[in-house]
């Protein structure tokens, strides 16, 4: 067996050994995260100061997706697989990516600096001229935080094709970190310019971890140029497809811009809620197989390919979907507790509650999305998450415009709009993937999850409920400790009606469990 197959054909363990490490990191993420929001909530309340902040992020976001994720690791890691053993090949790719990617960035965030005050109306319509001011001055300073990921993204494709699963998850660790130091230590000076500076900071230390792998493995040497124009047409339709989802989040938070003050501020905490799950499950999974798919299909390896996607979609499946009904149950619990502080009102809580609860129906069509969007770029069908992509966001901005003005809970529509564009995206992929590859899951694999899924919520209330009679929960305290003995008291025993009708994924973690327990004895 050659070195290649040792190293990425194990994979069983090589899937769950690197979910494990990118799940690992990304609790500890996710905990900063909820700290940084928390912190933030506190601090400024759901109102105009925070409206204006994340609307800063629009423009810089959309250069991000539109421009840096052309050099992006999940462009460059099927590349780099087909030749992993050729030090030298890696090299020069490497080198004359980032020649690439630094020409063109210096001159698209020269065209924009210049024409961000005519840029910022488009972003909020509804804001009022000073905030225009900030809005301006905060997205120029944030058009640093593109140039540093998207030098970061190049470099997490080496890190990720040679493995460095560890190292990569870390990233967003020290990410947030840079955001809370900036809350902390530069707020009380310069009040929400401080948070802006803080995020300058984590893009810095984002890419600044992968550069021991980049020094390890002799990638940062000068080296001779090769074409990479095979990269950027390959990454064309991923770029237009990433474009359009940001797009769809530029136009609703628009549309949030003209509701009531802390209207945008509510939509992006209930969605960085619902991105928690998600990071977890879908990301997870999605970045641990995707080094693996793109080596089984350069090998021609298609049964193992569409093995590995089935397994991982199983997990997928199994564990966004208990994750949903979670959310769902315990909205306002996880609401109180992470944002319940400060200068954060009661019915803002609520709000937010209402609206991570339409965002949560989307977990698995989110999950599922990014699984077979990278299938499909490990097989080099590029344009067809871009089809997916475009459908699924045109009916998230019909319902969105349809639905949302004149509600009563317009950012509650706007949650719904994402959730149905979402779905829509992830029919659509898994009806191409049969066409062009094969069968995806067993439809009982989506009853037992559904099953248990309602098991997990109806024992989640009821213990919520039976904490209740005898324990305070009306203190942050007991919102914590009540949900979190409900939630996994349901969790646990909706894992053991999946582990008695031997519902594949569960049993395959539950192996990988018993496994790493007997490795560490």
């Amino acid at each position: 067996m050659d070195r290649l197959r040792r190293i990425f054909l194990s994979s069983q363990r090589g899937l769950h050994g690197a979910v494990f490490a990118l799940i690992t990191a990304t609790v500890l993420s996710q905990i900063l995260a909820l700290f940084r929001d928390r912190l933030l909530a506190g601090t400024f309340g759901i109102g105009d100061a925070l409206d204006v902040y994340y609307a800063a992020f629009r423009i810089p976001d959309l250069v991000f997706v539109s421009v840096a994720s052309l050099f992006s690791g999940a462009v460059i890691i099927p590349f780099l697989s087909e030749r992993i053993d050729d030090r030298e090949y890696a090299t020069a790719l490497l080198s004359s990516l980032v020649r690439a990617f630094l020409g063109l960035m210096a001159v698209v965030l020269a065209i924009i600096f210049v024409l961000m005050p005519l840029l910022a109306p488009l972003l909020a319509p509804g804001f009022e001229a000073n905030q225009y001011e900030h809005l301006v001055l905060f997205a120029r300073i944030l058009l640093l935080s593109p140039l540093l990921l998207g030098l970061s993204g190049i470099f997490a494709g080496a890190t990720q094709a040679y493995r460095h699963f560890v190292l990569f998850s870390l990233t967003p660790v020290l990410y947030n970190i840079g955001i809370i130091g900036g809350i902390v230590l530069l707020v009380p000076r310069m009040g929400v310019l401080g948070v802006v500076w803080g995020v300058i900071v984590g893009a810095l230390l984002h890419v600044g971890i992968q550069i021991p792998v980049m020094v390890k493995h002799t990638l940062l040497r000068k080296s001779a140029r090769v074409p990479v124009g095979a990269i950027m047409r390959t990454s064309i339709p991923r770029t237009i497809a990433l474009s359009l989802t940001q797009l769809q989040v530029i136009v609703l938070t628009a549309f949030a811009s003209l509701f009531s003050a802390g209207s945008i501020a509510t939509f992006q905490f209930a969605f960085n809620l619902q991105s928690i799950p998600l990071s977890l499950i879908g990301v997870s999974y999605s970045l641990a197989a995707f080094p693996l798919l793109s080596v089984l299909w350069a090998r021609a390896a298609h049964d193992d390919f569409l093995r590995d996607v089935r397994r991982a979609e199983g997990h997928v499946i199994v564990w966004s979907l208990l994750l949903t009904g979670l959310f769902i149950v315990l909205r306002e619990h996880i609401v109180s507790v992470v944002l319940g502080v400060g200068a954060v009102a009661t019915g803002d809580i609520a709000l937010i509650a209402g609206t991570l609860s339409f965002f949560a129906l989307s977990l698995v069509p989110q999950g599922l999305t990014l699984l077979y969007t990278r299938a499909f770029y490990a097989a080099r069908h590029t344009a067809i998450p871009l089809v997916a992509g475009f459908a699924g966001v045109a009916v998230a901005l019909t319902i969105a415009f349809t639905f949302a003005f004149g509600s009563t809970l317009p950012v509650a529509i706007l949650a719904i709009a994402f959730s149905a564009g979402s779905f829509t995206t992830m029919v659509i992929l898994m009806i191409m993937f049969r066409v062009r590859i094969g069968e995806l899951s067993f439809a009982s694999l989506w009853l037992h999850s559904v099953v248990a899924t309602l098991v997990c919520a109806g024992i989640t209330v009821y213990l919520i409920a039976l904490y209740a009679r005898f324990f305070d929960m009306k203190t942050i305290a007991g919102e914590f400790t009540g949900g979190l003995f409900a939630g996994l008291g349901g969790l646990l025993l909706a894992i053991v009606y999946m582990y008695c009708v031997r519902v594949q994924p569960v049993c395959e973690l539950a192996a990988a469990i018993v496994r790493k327990w007997r490795h560490l004895q």
